[in-house]
């Protein structure tokens, strides 16, 4: 056999030289070659146009050749038996080859050169070889193989518009390759199937043209698809197709391997299917890389089965459109990657389906759109980084319990960022960086969630978690920014909402709770111009506001019922600090350290209790009004307030009911003044100005009862004490 083939070869190039030497005539002649029996050789050589050759054998060991130069001439080689070789050379235009061979272990070899050739190859069997060469424009190569463990490979060089197909039936362990160098219009399409397709190999290429088209299908009916391999790359061109099927419609498609390449090229197209239909489709992997082209599509489909990968990477261009769908399976993986680009669009779809994880990164580009959906489904994870673009989008959608979802975006700006979880013990995550414009939005409908939200190094950001349910937490952080946005909303009971901005000013941070035993706490540093603002409607809340060495922040809590409230703001100037709480039993606490025209407001209702501490400023003022909706028979409000180290501060209580109880100190003071108002009965008024000058004590009671007041002012110069009681 190996001898065999090296006379073939040698054969080949022969008739290849002579074919290009050979000066061309006219003429119409028909040669007919027949034999029977072993290691036979016929050779037809024809020299003009409109010329027929034909060789039949018949046994094994044969060799049938033709050789034509001429235009408008037909070849056709005919053998039947086993470990024979057909071979067909022609030069010039119009020409026609044929090899039909039937047996094992046959080889067919057409080379053509010249314009609007056609080649065919037929085998019949297993272990044969099939190879086609041809070279020009405008040919048809067509190669069909039955049985296992054959092998095709067809070679088009040219300008194009060339047409090659390879055939292998029942594929089993076979080989196919197309290889069109040059050109446009170029088709290329290859089958290995039937009933069975297993352990198969698939590769075309196409190189430097456009408008070309390249299929290769490896799916069977009623079998098995496993273990096929299938390789298209498309280089150098423009609105090229690429399109890979490797599909069970019965039985099962696994482990099988299938990647499209598409090189320096615009408007092409990729497809990859491996698709289960009324069968499972597991343990597949697929690949498409489309680099430094524009208006790409490439789209990866994978339904019905478990454990598949697909990979996506488009380099380097712009309005791309990326899409991988793996539906109905669990423990999928899939993964999406545009880089330098812009208008670019990502997508993946793992829908019902458990445990599966999705990826999408976009690097450096602008306006672009990654969007991952993993609705009907547990235990899934999504990510999805965008890294130095603007006006980028990002999107995660989840459904059903346990899953974790996370989105990046570094240093754009005008991004938006949104998660959408529902069911119960779902993770979410959002970060930005050195961005500016930014959104981020995360929704959670469900119980024991957690949702984190991390801003750096930005401006005019807006940053959004809303929790439906019970058990939550929510977090969100923005870093060295200014006037960004933070809000936390949360239905629920148990929930627990922290949010903290640092080195930032003109900041906003609003917290929303509607639920019992509620849980949140806002910490602004080092700014300027900060609002914080919680608001909890509910039983047993907690809230807590900080605001670290910063003038001209505001911060606001409201609450209803049985809560404790807190306020610290320190080293700051023109600074506004109100509690506002309702109903009964609440407890409010305000401190302001090292400050000067700062404000302290406290609004309560009834049964409630107040302290304020101004430690170490002036001009500053305290206003806390106990039971201001007017009810006389509101009861045991308490109101604490001390100030220590200041000058020109201003403290004012009002209490109205029965059993109210105030105490105010004032310690190292000049020039301030503390006014006590109680309308009701056995009110308590104390006020203790200890070491000051200037001070002044106003206590004004009014109502029936024992009302008690009692003002001390030690080592005090100038100041003035005045206590009135109304019966």
């Amino acid at each position: 056999m190996f001898y065999l083939k090296q006379t073939i070869m040698k054969k080949l190039l022969f008739s290849v030289a002579l074919s290009a030497l050979t000066i061309v005539a006219f003429a119409q002649n028909n040669a007919s070659v027949t034999q029977a029996g072993l290691m036979n050789q016929g050779d037809v050589n024809q020299t003009g146009d409109l010329n027929t050759g034909d060789i039949q054998q018949v046994g094994a060991f044969n060799l049938g050749n033709i050789n034509q130069v001429g235009d408008e001439n037909t070849a056709e080689v005919n053998q039947l038996g086993g470990l024979q070789a057909g071979v067909v050379v022609q030069n010039g235009d119009l020409n026609d080859a044929a090899v039909n061979q039937t047996g094992v272990m046959q080889l067919a070899a057409v080379a053509q050169i010249g314009d609007d050739l056609t080649a065919e190859v037929d085998q019949e069997g297993g272990l044969n070889a099939a190879l086609v060469i041809q070279t020009g424009e405008g040919h048809e190569a067509d190669v069909d193989q039955e049985g296992a463990m054959n092998g095709a490979l067809v070679i088009q060089t040219g300008d194009g518009a060339n047409d090659a197909a390879i055939d292998q039936t029942n594929s089993v362990r076979n080989i196919a390759a197309i290889g069109q160098l040059g050109g446009e219009d170029n088709d290329a399409e290859i089958t290995q199937g039937g009933l069975v397709s297993m352990d198969n190999f698939a590769g075309i290429l196409q190189l430097g043209g456009e408008d070309n088209d390249a299929e290769i299908t490896q799916g069977a009916l009623g079998g098995l698809v496993n273990n096929n391999v299938a390789i298209i790359a498309q280089v150098g061109g423009e609105d090229n197709d690429a399109d890979i099927e490797q599909n069970a419609f019965i039985g099962a498609s696994s482990s099988n391997f299938a990647a499209i390449a598409q090189v320096g090229g615009e408007d092409n197209d990729a497809d990859i299917e491996q698709n289960g239909y009324l069968g499972v489709a597991s343990n597949n992997n697929a690949v498409i890389a489309q680099l430094g082209g524009e208006d790409n599509d490439a789209d990866i489909e994978q339904k019905r089965g478990d454990s598949n990968s697909a990979l996506v990477v488009q380099l380097g261009g712009e309005d791309n459109d990326a899409d991988i769908e793996q539906e109905r399976g669990n423990g999928n993986m899939a993964a999406i990657a545009q880089l330098g680009g812009e208008d670019n669009d990502a997508d993946i779809d793992q829908e019902r389906g458990d445990g599966n994880m999705a990826a999408i990164a976009q690097f450096g580009g602008e306006d672009n759109d990654a969007d991952i959906d993993q609705k009907r489904g547990d235990g899934n994870m999504a990510a999805i980084a965008q890294l130095g673009g603007e006006d980028n989008d990002a999107d995660i959608d989840q459904e059903d319990d346990g899953n974790m979802a996370a989105i990046a975006q570094l240093g754009g700006e005008d991004n938006d960022a949104d998660i959408d979880q529902e069911e119960d013990g779902n993770s979410a995550w959002i970060a930005q960086f050195r961005g500016e414009d930014n959104d981020a939005d995360i929704d959670q409908d469900g119980d024991g969630n957690t949702a984190a939200v991390a801003q750096f190094k930005g401006r005019d950001n807006d940053a959004d978690i809303e929790q439906d349910g019970d058990g939550n937490m929510a977090a969100v952080a923005q870093f060295k920014g200014r006037d960004n946005d933070a809000d936390i909303e949360q239905d629920g009971d148990g929930n627990m909402a922290v949010v903290a901005q640092f080195k930032g000013r003109d900041n906003e941070a609003d917290i929303e709770q509607d639920g019992d035993n509620n849980s949140a706490w806002i910490a602004q540093f080092r700014g300027r111009d900060n609002e914080a603002d919680i608001e909890q409607d509910g039983d047993d809340n907690t809230a807590g506001i900080i605001q670290f060495r910063g003038h001209d922040n505001y911060a606001h809590i409201y609450q209803d019922d049985e809560n404790t409230a807190g306020i610290v703001q320190y080293r700051g100037h023109n600074n506004f600090a109100d509690i506002e709480q309702v109903k009964n039993n609440n407890v409010a606490r305000i401190a302001q350290v090292y400050g000067r025209s700062n404000e302290v407001y406290v609004k309560q209702e009834e049964d409630n209790e107040a302290n304020v501490l101004q430690l170490g400023g002036k001009d500053n003022l305290v206003d806390i009004y106990q039971n201001y909706d007017g009810d006389p028979k509101a009861e045991r409000n308490t109101a604490n307030v001390a100030q220590l180290f200041g000058r020109d501060n201003t403290v004012d209580i009002d209490q109205t009911g029965v059993d109210n109880n105030a105490v105010v100190t004032q310690t190292l003071q000049f020039g301030s003044t503390v006014t006590v108002m109680q309308n009701g009965d056995n009110a308590n008024a104390n006020v203790h100005q200890f070491i000051g000058a200037g001070n002044t004590a106003t206590v004004d009671q009014s109502g029936s009862g024992i009302n008690n007041a009692n003002v001390v002012q030690v080592f005090s110069v100038g100041s003035t004490a005045t206590v009135t009681q109304n019966n």
